[in-house]
């Protein structure tokens, strides 16, 4: 639901996170402000609204146990990584997460979760015009979101961050064949959640390169 109407969740988790406080249920109050924070991401909300939640998870991760479920440690790391890459961009941790997010990424069952961590890690790199450090980065997690335990929806969120980085490196051709690639695999399997996103990027390559037709 949450990726289908994320504003709309928000005060169900807001509440799940209030009563889980009460009960005392460390990891129940921890995953629903992690899946608050994941609201602000979907939605690309005013992020200014996401600081008390990362400050409310902050204090959860002082008293949760030292061994968490890895399902659980996936999620924290997620909210954590997009708390810092979205409202403290030049605070200390923020290579802390970075290190553990790249991680993870090779962990983690959920392909949602996979994708979160990728783009919080490659968007930052773009945003920096850090094209190389934009190709290392892929290339690092290509593996994670290809091999068997992949979903397709990784395999096309990977093809779509490729037209990106093609474009912004004027490489249109290049460009114009993940974006192929990834919209040949979204009609394969039916999974059309990126299109949008992929036909923008192709787009403005083609508009960059002075193709309009």
């Amino acid at each position: 639901k949450i990726l289908q109407e994320p504003s709309a969740s928000r005060a169900p988790l807001e509440q799940s996170y209030s009563l889980f406080k009460k009960q005392d249920d460390l990891i129940g109050a921890t995953l629903s402000c992690c899946l608050i924070i994941d609201t602000f991401q979907i939605l690309w909300d005013d992020f200014h609204k996401m600081d008390p939640w990362i400050e409310r998870l902050e204090y959860l991760l002082e008293h949760l146990p030292e061994k968490t479920p890895s399902n659980v440690e996936a999620q924290i790391t997620s909210a954590m990584l997009a708390g810092y890459v979205y409202r403290r961009r030049g605070h200390p941790n923020l290579k802390l997460w970075e290190a553990r997010a790249e991680a993870m990424i090779h962990k983690a069952s959920d392909p949602f979760l996979r994708i979160m961590l990728a783009q919080n890690l490659f968007s930052p790199t773009i945003w920096a015009n850090s094209l190389a450090k934009a190709n290392l980065l892929l290339e690092r997690i290509r593996p994670a979101l290809t091999n068997n335990t992949a979903s397709s929806l990784c395999t096309i969120w990977l093809y779509a961050s490729e037209v990106c980085y093609h474009w912004n490196n004027a490489e249109t051709d290049k460009a114009v064949e993940a974006a192929n690639h990834a919209l040949k695999l979204a009609n394969k399997t039916g999974i059309h959640i990126l299109d949008t996103l992929i036909h923008y990027h192709v787009g403005i390559a083609n508009l960059a390169a002075g193709r309009t037709e």
